[in-house]
């Protein structure tokens, strides 16, 4: 056989006629002619093409789902921030964690980052199949779904500036033509597509929503300012030095000794109609506590509804009309820790996962809190049966992705996940000292117990619920322009978490939100 090969090798080639030399050329052409066809429609489906409008606000389309044929063009209309430009202006992104310029053009800002950032389909549909070959795999369907849809569904915990413009292919382990196939799926594998060249995540849904969802967030690119869905990286968070450790094991001592006196204070805010709460430290505190009782009755709160929890007897409730409570020995916690923002933050965990143990659901906030709509309109407006919401913050804060939620304003339900996300949050004293942020903790445990146990989360659009901080730093009047502008926010909160009862006063004044 090798001997016969070789001779046949041997022999010299036979030259081609030519009419197959014609006939080679004319296929050449003809291949040539197809590919770039399929490139030019391939180039068709562009994701940024300038002339999509930007979707209309008000979170996902509402159009009938529709299934795309294999030779049916779909376009996504992605709304990028040139096109948000030519809507209002400006760009759709805020730089950094806060806004620069006017307090209504900062509040349009905000709103656009919220409701521009996921491409959808320009024809209405909110998924298509793949059609391709499947055999010998065990997945029964293949389908792309808008960003906008998917994260509508299943990551809608996560900031609504979070960008995403690539078209999110799920793999289903039954027969799936649309996304409204997959809720009845047991499993399904997704692959999210980032904006972010060379980066993909894969996701694992199941029932109980248990997955890595916590690997991603929007990480900004500094040379183009856009947002880009990237995996999470844990460098921006160290680990807790020995005096902090020490200092937050004299905290969790206290809370041993005074755990139950603390809980039956806390009982009582159990109750059928909506809590509001919030914590005082000082006679400033009460003032601002003042202030936001009046914003809130105003709105036809009643006094019933709102809880003023004091750390003192010396601390007097007079001049509120509101409910109060004195935790008393807990304000002490330990003779050792002298250091306010520490003692503040832990009573303020504390508080919150022993009302949510003794059954209570409640909206903790501020006392330097004003409320221009009621709560419930807010509230009202948020998806059901969640463990908890939060305020956003900004995207100041590395160690706070993906979710960057501030204590200053939030609802803990009395669910199992959410006392367990609590205590948590309360167990990590020694991070909250380290980082001196107690937001960053708080967000750094609500990641992890998304992920780890399903439990669920909402954030506060921020045009709605505004966070001073992205008003250009707490700028009075940036502050004033928001409030006063005609789609002002439902509630405005200045963080008592990070700033003195005093300092807080006086930009409330200089924003004309001082009401005594």
């Amino acid at each position: 056989m090798q001997a016969s090969r070789r001779r046949n090798d041997a022999r010299p080639a036979k030259k081609p006629s030519s009419f197959r030399r014609l006939m080679d050329v004319v296929f050449f052409a003809l291949w040539l002619g197809v590919t770039g066809m399929g490139g030019y429609f391939l180039g068709s489906t562009s994701l940024n093409d300038p002339n999509l409008p930007c979707p209309p606000s008000g979170g996902a389309a509402s159009a009938p789902e529709a299934v795309s044929s294999s030779n049916q063009r779909t376009q996504v209309r992605t709304p990028s921030v040139s096109q948000c430009q030519q809507r209002h202006g400006h760009s759709s992104h805020i730089s950094a964690a806060t806004g620069s310029g006017p307090g209504s053009a900062i509040l349009t800002q905000l709103k656009d980052s919220w409701t521009c950032s996921r491409a959808r389909y320009s024809n209405g549909s909110q998924s298509s199949p793949l059609h391709v070959d499947m055999k010998g795999t065990k997945w029964q369907g293949i389908i792309q779904v808008e960003p906008d849809a998917f994260f509508d569904r299943y990551l809608q915990q996560y900031p609504g500036d979070m960008a995403s413009t690539r078209p999110v292919i799920a793999f289903s382990h039954k027969k799936a033509k649309t996304l409204k196939d997959l809720e009845d799926c047991k499993v399904m594998d997704v692959a999210i597509i980032p904006d972010k060249p060379g980066v993909c995540i894969a996701v694992t849904e199941t029932f109980h929503d248990v997955a890595s969802y916590h690997m991603l967030h929007a990480q900004r690119d500094e040379s183009t300012d856009e947002l880009s869905l990237v995996s999470n990286h844990i460098a921006p968070r160290s680990m807790p030095s020995d005096a902090s450790y020490g200092m937050a094991r004299t905290l969790l001592l206290e809370y041993f000794k005074q755990n139950e006196p603390i809980s039956k204070a806390m009982a009582q805010l159990k109750k059928k109609t909506m809590v509001v709460a919030t914590l005082v430290d000082n006679e400033s505190d009460i003032q601002l506590a003042e202030n936001s009782i009046k914003s809130f009755l105003r709105l036809g709160g009643t006094k019933d509804q709102f809880f003023v929890i004091k750390r003192s007897d010396s601390i007097s409730c007079k001049t509120l009309n509101a409910k109060c409570i004195t935790v008393g020995k807990a304000a002490n916690l330990g003779s050792s820790i002298s250091d306010p923002f520490v003692s503040r933050n832990f009573l303020q965990a504390w508080l919150a996962f022993a009302a949510a143990d003794a059954g209570a659901s409640v909206l903790w906030q501020s006392p330097g809190t004003v409320w221009m709509k009621h709560p419930t309109e807010l509230l009202g407006k948020m998806p059901k049966d969640l463990d908890t919401m939060f305020l956003f913050k900004g995207r100041e804060d590395a160690r706070a992705a993906p979710f960057h939620i501030s204590t200053d304003l939030f609802y803990a339900s009395s669910s199992d996940r959410a006392i367990h996300l609590l205590h948590e949050v309360m167990l990590h004293a020694d991070l909250m000292i380290e980082w001196r942020s107690m937001d960053a903790t708080a967000s750094y445990r609500l990641s992890e117990n998304n992920a780890r146990y399903g439990t669920s989360t909402y954030l506060f659009p921020p045009h709605s619920a505004l966070h001073t901080i992205l008003m250009d730093h707490h700028s009075p009047t940036a502050i004033f322009e928001a409030a006063t502008s005609p789609e002002h926010p439902q509630v405005i909160v200045f963080p008592r978490s990070e700033m003195d009862s005093e300092d807080i006063i006086k930009v409330m004044k200089e924003s004309k939100l001082w009401l005594l």
